[in-house]
C-alpha cells in the first residue's frame, strides 16, 4: 500500500480545537524522542547529464546542509540502503516514529522528483515497520559506509538503525512494493526505479505513561498576570527559537486545582508544535499563546512547566470538552523532544 507521508502537524498540532480531538484516551498507538536541527533551504543539486551517476557514493557530497544527488549508473534490481554519512545519538528502532528530510529522483534518469529540503518542512513515519536490521549496516563511525540488501517489511523498515543527521541512499527498483512509501505517493510517476536520500532529523520511540511527569511539584495558580516558566529539568540539546518547529511530550492541567486535562504520554502520541506562525493560521498563529510564547528559549532533552493566564489558554470561554471552566489558568509541562 503507498503512502504520503505525513507532516507531522496533521493532528499533532496544539490549538484549542486539536487537543478536544485529540486528546483523552489511554489506547492511542504512536511514536516519541531526541535531538536534531536542520536549517531549511531552496537549493537541491541534481547533476544533469547522462554520465552524472555514482556507484560508490562520496561522503563529501553528503556533507553539505543539502546532500548532491546523482542516479545509480546501474538502474537498481534489488532495494539496497548505503548509510553514507553516520549519524549520531540513538538509532532508531521498529516502532519508534521518524521524522525525515528526503530528496527523491528517477533512478533511469537522475531527473529530480521533489524534495522536503525546499520547503523546510520534513516527512514523518509514525511507527517503523518491524524488521531485522542487516548487521552490514553500521551506525558506528568508526566504520565506513557500506551497502546492504534492504528488508522485505516496506521502505519503512530501510530507517531501522538510523540515527539523527546521518545522510542514508536507498535505491528502489520500479516494481518494489511501496516504491513511493517514503515520498508523497502522487508526486512519484508509476513504474519508476527510484534513488532516495534520507537525513532523520528527529527519532522518536514511544512514549510510556510511566514516565509522564505527573508526581512534578508546580504550584497552583489562579489569576496569573502573565506568562511565566520554570525549567525543572535543563536539556543539553539544540535552543528551540521562534521559528522552529518542536516535537514534544505534554501535560496540561487546571491552573487552579491541578487536574489533568491532557496527557500526551498516556496517549503514547507526541505532539508537533510549530513555532512558525505561517504554518498555524498566519499572522494570528491558532497555538495556545502561552505555548507559542513559552517554548523558545527551552532546550531539546529538558522540561519546561509553562503557566499561563486564561486570557492566553482558552479564554473566558474554557474548554468545557478537556473539563475546563470560563477563566481559567492552565500549567503546561512540556518536554521537548525534538526541534528542527
Amino acid at each position: 500500500m503507498q503512502r504520503r507521508p505525513r507532516h507531522l502537524a496533521a493532528c499533532a498540532v496544539v490549538t484549542a480545537s486539536v487537543l478536544a480531538a485529540c486528546g483523552g484516551g489511554d489506547d492511542a498507538d504512536d511514536a516519541s524522542t531526541t535531538d536534531a536541527t536542520l536549517a531549511p533551504t531552496t537549493t537541491i543539486t541534481v547533476p544533469d547529464g547522462s554520465d552524472a551517476c555514482e556507484t560508490d557514493p562520496d561522503a563529501a557530497d553528503y556533507e553539505g546542509d543539502v546532500p548532491t544527488v546523482r542516479r545509480p549508473c546501474e538502474i537498481p534490481t534489488e532495494v539496497t540502503t548505503t548509510v553514507v554519512v553516520e549519524g549520531v545519538g540513538y538509532a532508531a528502532q521498529a516502532g519508534d516514529g521518524v521524522v525525515y528530510h528526503v530528496t527523491a529522483v528517477n533512478a533511469e534518469d537522475g531527473s529530480l522528483i521533489g524534495s522536503t529540503w525546499t520547503d523546510g518542512q520534513p516527512a514523518n513515519i509514525p511507527q517503523i515497520a518491524t524488521a531485522a536490521t542487516d548487521p552490514a549496516v553500521t551506525t558506528d563511525p568508526s566504520v565506513p559506509a557500506t551497502t546492504a540488501t534492504a528488508a522485505t517489511d516496506g521502505l519503512d523498515a530501510e530507517l531501522v538503525g538510523a540515527q539523527v543527521g546521518a545522510r542514508i541512499r536507498i535505491d528502489v527498483p520500479a516494481d518494489t512494493p511501496d516504491a513511493s512509501g517514503l515520498f508523497a505517493a502522487d508526486e512519484v510517476p508509476a513504474g519508476t526505479a527510484l534513488t532516495y536520500v534520507v537525513e532523520p532529523v528527529v527519532v522518536v520511540p514511544p512514549l510510556d505513561p510511566a514516565d509522564s511527569p505527573r508526581g512534578l511539584d508546580i504550584p497552583v495558580s489562579t489569576e496569573a498576570l502573565e506568562v511565566t516558566v520554570d525549567d525543572p529539568i535543563v536539556g543539553d540539546g539544540k535552543v528551540v527559537e521562534e521559528g522552529d518547529t518542536t516535537v514534544v511530550a505534554m501535560m496540561m492541567l487546571r491552573g487552579d486545582n491541578q487536574v489533568v486535562l491532557f496527557d500526551s504520554w498516556y496517549q503514547r502520541q507526541p505532539l508537533v508544535i510549530s513555532l512558525r506562525p505561517e504554518l498555524m493560521g498566519g499572522a494570528e498563529p491558532t497555538t495556545l499563546p502561552g505555548i507559542f510564547e513559552g517554548l523558545p528559549g527551552t532546550r531539546v532533552g529538558g522540561t519546561r512547566v509553562i503557566t499561563m493566564p486564561a486570557e492566553d489558554a482558552f479564554g473566558e470561554g474554557g474548554r468545557p470538552l478537556l473539563g475546563l471552566p470560563p477563566d481559567t489558568d492552565v500549567i503546561v509541562v512540556v518536554e521537548v523532544l525534538g526541534a528542527y
